[in-house]
């Protein structure tokens, strides 16, 4: 690798270039190992459990706890 950033060649806007492309890939590389994390964390059984199972019973406990409206309530007379 220093031998190519030592060639003639290479003018110092080029070697921004380069170093800008390689922050580049750096940053992706970190992305990609987030968006692989949150992949592993939501694939994960547990999660379904705590973040569907758990607010999903706790959504019904609480409609079976509110006071049902008689039907003649609804009809209009």
């Amino acid at each position: 690798m220093n031998a190519i950033l030592r060639h003639p060649s290479i003018t110092p806007a080029k070697l921004d270039d380069i170093e800008y492309a390689i922050a580049s890939i750096q940053r992706c590389k970190k992305l990609i190992n987030i968006i692989f994390l949150f992949n592993l964390i939501y694939s994960h059984p547990l999660f379904f459990f705590f973040f569907f199972f758990i607010p999903l019973s706790h959504f019904h406990l609480y409609m079976l706890s509110q006071p049902k409206p008689l039907i003649s309530d609804s009809v209009e007379a």
